[in-house]
Formats: structure tokens, C-alpha cells, sequence
């Protein structure tokens, strides 16, 4: 089967990573899946909202700074009346915790899983740079969430990291 491409990137997609969509950046949402929209719920078929679940990395060495994307996320949940979960990351154990805590049932309703880091090219970077496994590969994101992304949007609030051509 060949890797899905985004439509301007230049590296292919790690097939768990395709999210049921073929891409895992998305320049607009697919339309099942908007925050704030309704989604039938299949345990007692009632309507519950689609939310953000955002993990966020740190952005200082200095945590004097206070540095996070966390107001933007208050004005989505103001907007939208989208729920919203947000949770730092520092270590590559707790990104890996938040990530299984995602794809379980009671986070179903969180189609966007937003992931906040510095980035280099096919990876993002947890905690201290000067730390050696702060790095995790787009390939190590994928065999992780391997299956569990159907109808789900994995943005990457990182720069490089998905390798998009700026042309």
C-alpha cells in the first residue's frame, strides 16, 4: 500500500499516522470531525460536541517564562463551545501517557489531537534539547497510535517537523 502524501509536503506520511484521511497535517478539517460540531455518541446515542485534546511541550529552559498556547485554546472552547483538554508534556513517558490516554473510548469525542513542541524535520522535541532521548520520530508517533486514529486529526503545532514546502 503506498504512504499517503500531503498535499505540499515533500516526506511521506507514516501510514498510522493518516488518521483515516490520508494526511495528517490538514489545512481545513474533514467535516465529521470540526470542534464544536455535534457527533452521535454510540453508547447511548445522544449528541456530545467534538473537542481538542492538546499535549504541550515546553517552550523555555526557563520556567519563569510561562510560555503556552493555552489562551488560544480558551478562545477555540469561547468560539466553538468546544470542550478542550490541554496537559503538559516535559518527558517522553508523559507524552506517551497522554497519547494512550487519548485513543481510550471516554476521550472518543476529541477528534483533534493538537501537539504543541519545537520540532526538527520527521520529529518533535520533548523537554531539555541538551537531553538525549528528547527526540521522537514521526515513525515512533505512528507505531503508537498504529489503528487508533480513525476519523481523527493529528495536528503538529511544531515547526519543521512535518517538512512542508514553503514555496
Amino acid at each position: 500500500m503506498p504512504m499517503p502524501q500531503h498535499r505540499s509536503a515533500c516526506h511521506p506520511v507514516p501510514p498510522a499516522l493518516a488518521c483515516g484521511y490520508g494526511q495528517y497535517f490538514h489545512t481545513r478539517f474533514p467535516p465529521n470531525v470540526i470542534p464544536g460540531q455535534y457527533a452521535k455518541d454510540h453508547k447511548n446515542g445522544r449528541k456530545r460536541q467534538r473537542g481538542i485534546f492538546a499535549i504541550e511541550g515546553e517552550w523555555l529552559s526557563d520556567l519563569r517564562g510561562g510560555l503556552s498556547f493555552r489562551p488560544l485554546l480558551e478562545i477555540i472552547r469561547s468560539l466553538r463551545r468546544s470542550p478542550i483538554v490541554h496537559r503538559d508534556a516535559a518527558t517522553r513517558e508523559e507524552l506517551f501517557y497522554y497519547l494512550r490516554k487519548w485513543t481510550q473510548q471516554r476521550y472518543a469525542r476529541y477528534s483533534v489531537l493538537y501537539l504543541g513542541f519545537h520540532g526538527q524535520e520527521e520529529s518533535i522535541l520533548i523537554g531539555d534539547a541538551r537531553e538525549r532521548d528528547c527526540q521522537v520520530r514521526l515513525d515512533e508517533l505512528a507505531e503508537e497510535l498504529e489503528g487508533k486514529c480513525e476519523k481523527k486529526i493529528i495536528y503538529f503545532g511544531s515547526c519543521s517537523t512535518v517538512g512542508i514546502d514553503e514555496r
